[in-house]
C-alpha cells in the first residue's frame, strides 16, 4: 500500500477512496477499507466482523497502526459523540424541531404554561416530548 506521511503523523492512503474518503483495496477479489485491513494485519488478526476500527485522528484517509483501535459498535458512536461529530439536533435528519423551538417550548413552561398546552401549539410532537425537552432528558446540549 502506497501513502503519504503528513504532518500530524497520519498515513494518508493515496489509492481510491471510497463515498465516506476511507482508502479502498481489493484483495482477492474483495474489497476491504485501507484501515481495517491494516488494523487486521498490525493490530488484532482475529477481529470478528462485529468489530470497529477507529480513528484516533479523526482522519478517514489515515493507515497508521498507531492511530488506530479497535472497539465496538457503542464504543464508536461514543468515540464519535465524545469528538462531537454526531449529528445532534436540528442536525439530525430526524429532527422534527429546531434549537429555536427549544428555547421557545423551555421559556414558554418557565412563564407558567402547561406540557399540554404547549403541545398544542407543536402538532408533530407528543406532550411527552414537551416534558423531555423541559425536563432536559432530550435536547440537553440546547443551554
Amino acid at each position: 500500500m502506497r501513502f503519504t506521511v503528513n504532518e500530524k503523523g497520519c498515513w494518508n492512503f493515496d489509492g481510491p477512496l471510497d463515498k465516506a474518503g476511507y482508502g479502498k483495496v481489493s484483495l482477492k477479489e474483495k474489497s476491504f477499507r485501507a484501515h481495517r485491513l491494516i488494523a487486521h494485519v498490525c493490530i488484532k488478526p482475529l477481529m470478528s466482523d462485529t468489530e470497529f476500527v477507529a480513528h484516533k485522528c479523526d482522519n478517514p484517509r489515515c493507515i497508521n497502526p498507531d492511530h488506530l483501535f479497535i472497539t465496538s459498535p457503542l464504543g464508536n458512536m461514543q468515540d464519535r459523540d465524545a469528538k462531537g461529530r454526531g449529528a445532534r439536533g436540528s442536525k439530525s435528519p430526524l429532527a422534527k424541531l429546531s434549537e429555536k423551538d427549544i428555547h421557545v417550548i423551555r421559556g414558554l413552561y418557565a412563564g407558567g404554561k402547561s406540557y399540554s398546552k404547549i403541545a398544542a401549539g407543536y402538532p408533530q410532537i407528543s406532550v411527552g416530548c414537551i416534558q423531555a425537552i423541559v425536563t432536559r432528558r432530550t435536547w440537553k446540549h440546547v443551554p
